[in-house]
């Protein structure tokens, strides 16, 4: 209830990562629909294994702002860091 923005990580090896998030939204309105309101910053996740092209496609389908990102990797990271840096300074 304190931050200022959300930060959406999305499984992307999920069989329905937009369905996923989509609970977590959900559960989120239940507990306190004030946070729907919050700015958030969505990333899709585990860029780095393999069969995840569909997920991320869809996700930037629905997200075009999105990030793809890989813990293992790095890759995408620093995009997300300075993305939630903006959010929060709004």
């Amino acid at each position: 209830e304190r931050t200022r923005v959300l930060l959406h990580l999305v499984d992307l090896t999920a069989d329905d990562p937009l369905a996923n998030y989509r609970t977590v939204r959900q559960e989120l309105e239940r507990y306190h629909p004030g946070l729907l309101a919050k700015p958030e910053v969505i990333a899709g996740t585990k860029a780095d294994v393999s069969g995840t092209d569909r997920g991320a496609a869809a996700l930037l389908r629905e997200f075009p702002h999105a990030r793809i990102i890989s813990s293992r990797t790095g890759s995408g990271i620093v995009e997300v860091l300075g993305d939630l840096r903006k959010a929060a300074n709004r």
